[in-house]
Order: C-alpha cells, then sequence, then structure tokens
C-alpha cells in the first residue's frame, strides 16, 4: 500500500514538473526562415564554369516557371532541376536523365554577389566559378 502511494505521488510531482518546464520552455522548433527563392534563383541564374583535373565543363542555370535549372550548353534537353538544400549554406541537389545524383554549392564574392561554386559527385569536387 505505501509503494502504491509512493508511486501515485510520484506520478502526480513528474506530471507538475513536465506542466511547470512546458511552460518556461522555448518552442519545440524555431520558425525557419523564409527564403525568398524566387529572388536567390535569379542570383543564380547565368554561367558557371567547373575545373577538375584539367578539365572544364559549364554549366547554364536558368530560372523557369518559379523552379531553377542547369545544364551544360547545348544540352539543354538532359536538364536538371536544381533543388535547393539549405537555404543558408546555398547548397542544392540536381540528378539529371542519367541518374547521377549531383551536389552544388553556391558561394557568394566579397561583393556579396554569388560568384563561386562546388559541383560534387561520386566522390569528385569540382571549383566553379561564374562567367556571365
Amino acid at each position: 500500500m505505501k509503494n502504491r502511494r509512493t508511486l501515485i505521488i510520484l506520478v502526480v510531482i513528474a506530471l507538475v514538473a513536465g506542466t511547470a518546464a512546458a511552460q518556461t520552455a522555448p518552442p519545440a522548433q524555431a520558425q525557419e526562415k523564409k527564403v525568398d527563392t524566387a529572388k536567390l534563383y535569379a542570383e543564380i541564374a547565368g554561367s558557371f564554369v567547373y575545373s577538375f583535373g584539367g578539365q572544364d565543363l559549364a554549366v547554364n542555370f536558368w530560372v523557369e516557371n518559379g523552379k531553377l535549372y542547369g545544364a551544360p550548353p547545348g544540352e539543354e534537353a538532359e536538364y536538371a532541376e536544381i533543388v535547393l538544400k539549405d537555404a543558408d549554406k546555398l547548397l542544392f541537389t540536381a540528378t539529371p536523365p542519367n541518374g547521377q545524383l549531383y551536389e552544388i554549392e553556391f558561394a557568394r564574392g566579397e561583393d556579396k554577389k554569388i560568384s563561386k561554386s562546388i559541383l560534387r559527385t561520386q566522390g569528385v569536387e569540382a571549383q566553379g566559378v561564374r562567367i556571365k
């Protein structure tokens, strides 16, 4: 009988403590910062050249119907949607028709404009710069 009474008291204390903590604790999820994707995509749109092992790959990025796309010049029919994954890091992913996953990270230069990029796929990382 005494153990049951002790258990009930402990449960009541736990409930009261939990209610008090819930009232003083910050919200479980902080509000996410709203990203103006249209503005971000417009900043990215243009051409970048990626270099790796003495080889260069140009990629054109453009906005169409509110989405960002990319493809090498002349291969626009094989385009991929560039999907935002992390706005703070300017990190995107793309999967063109060949099924190969690409990770694309953009960076701002000293002038605060997006002028650099890194293209990653299958363990390869190519540095890129804006050419227009």
